[in-house]
């Protein structure tokens, strides 16, 4: 693909905002604070990036660069078919003939706009995943249980009796205001710090509401190997990240576990959940 053609992933940067791979690391959570700074103010004053964002956030990094590279792969084919096509084009307009064929327009500039039409095009069946129809992102936010934990006692498995002075408390209460005012990304290292079932429970909901879905899956699949009260929630949430990672099937053997349980907490829940996956 020439430099000068638009793909996918260079929109971004030919509309004169940040990157791809920095909007990426940015849902991730892997820039520095004063490298998302940048992006913040960026985002501000553009609804362009800002939508990107909540897409990007709705599926995950992982979906997303999936779902691009395959586009991008359809655009390829669609421009190596019209490069062949002006090839043979140009085989034609050197025969010897009385009067030349009029020149066709520029093929390049043709192809270069083919690009930037696929590129719109995407945004709009993307657009279309984010935010309508039935599909599994939709599902998993439908049935994902985050059931906030509030209590200090309760983050760090502590006693009624325990005290709540320690360092360990003060630590989960600052994790604790980081969520209550949904800064999901600070708060879910913040949890995952303390090291108990219940934080490790709150950190994956942190790393699922912020998108950060791999981090959320692992958390997860920890307390769900557990007996702990959390375990219920985080047999439910597992399935739902499952699905917030489209990897469908293995959501399917999540619910299907639960729904295998008639006394599980989320086996109503469950049973939906399995009916909505199966029409998907």
């Amino acid at each position: 693909m020439n430099q000068d053609q638009y793909t996918i992933g260079n929109l971004f940067e030919q509309t004169g905002c940040i990157s791809q791979d920095t909007l990426l690391k940015y849902a991730d959570g892997l820039l520095s604070k004063s490298e998302a700074r940048k992006v913040e103010l960026h985002l501000v004053d553009c609804a362009f990036c800002d939508a990107a964002l909540e897409g990007v956030q709705a599926v995950g990094t992982k979906s997303f660069t999936q779902m691009v590279t395959r586009v991008e792969e359809r655009v390829q084919a669609h421009e190596n078919a019209a490069t062949a096509d002006a090839e043979e084009d140009n085989v034609i307009q050197f025969r010897p003939t009385i009067n030349a064929p009029a020149a066709k327009s520029n093929n390049k500039r043709f192809v270069t706009y083919f690009s930037i039409a696929a590129s719109i095009v995407l945004l709009a069946v993307v657009g279309f995943i984010f935010l309508g129809g039935s599909n599994a992102g939709n599902v998993a936010d439908s049935y994902f249980q985050e059931h906030s934990i509030s209590d200090r006692r309760a983050i760090m498995s502590a006693k009624p009796d325990a005290p709540t002075s320690t360092p360990a408390d003060e630590k989960a209460q600052k994790a604790l205001d980081a969520y209550a005012n949904k800064d999901y990304k600070t708060a879910g290292p913040l949890f995952d710090a303390l090291g108990t079932t219940s934080s490790t429970f709150q950190a994956g909901n942190c790393y699922y509401l912020s998108g950060q879905f791999d981090l959320a899956l692992a958390r997860f699949q920890e307390v769900s190997g557990t007996k702990s009260t959390w375990k219920s929630y985080a047999d439910m949430n597992l399935a739902m990240t499952f699905l917030k990672l489209d990897r469908v099937a293995e959501a399917k053997t999540a619910l299907e576990q639960i729904v295998a349980q008639p006394n599980h907490d989320f086996f109503k829940q469950a049973t939906k959940a399995l009916e909505e996956v199966n029409g998907l």
